[in-house]
């Protein structure tokens, strides 16, 4: 009885904001921005009427939020990289497109002490092979100061950039151009300017690496978690590598069996934290300084959950912890297995987002889904207000060829604006259909 009166409500709430939204609607701008609530807990859907997704998600210095993302929607080629600056609301300051003809893409933001930002990803436009490492500096406004490509002949890619204490930036990604045969984990320095330092790559052709995340730690030497396949067994660990401040391994830890590291950071203890998964089910560990496990965790019950994966970690200010990813319940498995008929390629996911303890202990849980999309949370940091902001790819069901980015604030509970979350897909897809062109941001 609950679910029958609430749903006729919400599809005439829908109705309602459509209607009080219409002025705006008529103008058919080349922007259109439908801010329904305001305050500390807001969600924003971004995107064309094509592929968006989001990777990372930063604060910056301006209370607002910076976004590298990648859209086939906008720009000058398939897919290009697309820097989006919001203010403490959601609302959109600028955006900008960087990219050629071919597929461009990013993996990772950070805002620069200057004030502007460093962006890592991978170019088929521009660079020497088929894809390089695409290094972007812009200025505080997103206008591109320099850009320097790195690789060879073959794959090479960065996932993770990180400005150190030095001024210039380290760079975590991988190669096939450079190494020992077959894919190599892959490390640059460069200088202020983006020239590079040195280079460093990890693996050989029977047991390939990827480096995924990289941070400057303590001591100036840096961290680095990513994958290692062991071609023998055709087994995938989790990996952990130390380096000295040259660069130099000084140890590497794997974890598990089927497993992989998405994203790690020092802890306030000197040790580690690392986000992944362990093939099916998500998988948080907690290391002391020299990668010695000291606690494992797996959030979700296998008897409830079907897969679910970690995907982004954070220690907080309270020296818990963190986390969002996505994951498939039992319960939506009738559901998927019929959508799935339909589109073979997709399988249900709904974001998430856990509160833990300094001991891995879990204090809350959100899941975010809205009605009739699918939602995978991507990144997640803490606010200056102790809230946290949660970014990632949302998607209408059985919907293949379109997808959007969304942004969700929450308070320091985790707690968003419900009726928001629920409609902002909907609410996004009418008025992507009703302008048919332009930038969109519900």
């Amino acid at each position: 009885m609950l679910k029958e009166s609430i749903y006729p409500l919400l599809i005439t709430t829908i109705m309602v904001l459509t209607i009080l939204s219409a002025p705006s609607l008529s103008a058919k701008s080349e922007t259109v921005e439908i801010t329904l609530f305001s305050g500390n807990k807001w969600t924003k859907v971004l995107g064309g009427d094509r592929i968006e997704m989001c990777h990372t998600i930063r604060q910056t210095s301006d209370g607002g939020y910076v976004l590298a993302a990648s859209t086939c929607s906008y720009g000058a080629g398939a897919s290009d990289i697309w820097l989006i600056k919001l203010d403490k609301y959601g609302r959109k300051v600028w955006d900008r497109t960087f990219g050629g003809v071919k597929d461009d893409y990013p993996f990772c933001v950070e805002q620069t002490s200057d004030g502007g930002y460093i962006i890592v990803g991978y170019t088929e436009s521009f660079g020497a092979g088929y894809i390089d490492v695409w290094l972007i500096k812009t200025d505080e406004n997103g206008n591109e100061v320099w850009n320097r490509t790195f690789g060879g002949k073959n794959w090479d890619r960065g996932l993770w950039v990180e400005q150190i204490s030095e001024g210039g930036y380290i760079i975590a990604g991988d190669t096939k151009s450079y190494g020992q045969g077959g894919l190599n984990g892959w490390i640059i320095k460069t200088d202020e300017d983006g020239n590079e330092i040195w280079n460093r790559t990890f693996g050989e052709k029977s047991r390939p690496i990827m480096l995924k995340c990289i941070h400057q730690v303590e001591g100036g030497g840096y961290i680095v978690a990513g994958e290692i396949l062991y071609r023998e067994n055709d087994t995938l660990f989790a990996l952990l590598i130390k380096l000295d401040k040259d660069g130099n391994e000084e140890w590497r830890k794997t974890y598990g069996c089927d497993t992989t590291a998405y994203c790690v950071q020092q802890t306030s203890d000197g040790g580690y934290i690392i986000a992944g998964d362990n093939w099916t089910h998500d998988l948080i560990i907690k290391t002391d300084e020299n990668g010695n496990v000291e606690w494992k965790r797996t959030l979700f019950d296998e008897k409830e959950t079907w897969y679910s994966t970690a995907r982004s970690v954070q220690q907080t200010r309270d020296g818990g912890y963190i986390v969002t990813g996505w994951r498939g319940d039992i319960t939506w498995i009738s559901l998927s297995i019929i959508v799935r008929i339909i589109n073979p390629y997709h399988y249900f996911p709904k974001a998430w987002l856990v509160k833990l303890d300094k001991d891995g202990n879990e204090e809350w849980i959100r899941s975010f889904f809205g009605i009739g999309y699918w939602m995978w949370g991507l990144d997640v940091h803490q606010t200056a207000d102790n809230g946290y902001i949660v970014a990632g790819r949302i998607e209408r069901y059985s919907c293949w060829n379109e997808s959007d980015i969304f942004v969700i604030k929450t308070d320091s509970k985790g707690r968003t604006n419900f009726l928001q979350l629920k409609l902002c897909g909907i609410i996004h897809w009418f008025v992507k259909r009703t302008e048919g062109k332009g930038w969109y941001s519900v």
